[in-house]
């Protein structure tokens, strides 16, 4: 399981696998892959980069999920802070 600050790096990567965008959502690879294909006129791919991480974002309405992941990640680090 991925910690929020592992989510929020992967997704500032320009483009992400399918196991990689697996790793972001907490689920199994075979299921974030079927999900992808079911979009993929949607998300664009590159060979040996993979997809489109604003793609991924825009596709699965990930908007609040990453706002989220900051804030927890904010919370974290104000946590260890104190």
């Amino acid at each position: 399981m991925c910690t929020a600050k592992e989510r929020l790096e992967l997704l500032e990567c320009p483009y992400l696998t399918g196991a990689e965008f697996a790793r972001v959502l907490n689920r199994s690879p075979s299921v974030v892959n079927r999900e992808i294909k079911k979009e993929e006129e949607h998300i664009y791919y590159v060979d040996g980069w993979g997809y489109l991480t604003d793609d991924l974002i825009k596709v699965f309405h990930l908007k609040p999920f990453v706002a989220r992941l900051k804030k927890e990640l904010q919370d974290t680090k104000k946590a260890a802070d104190a």
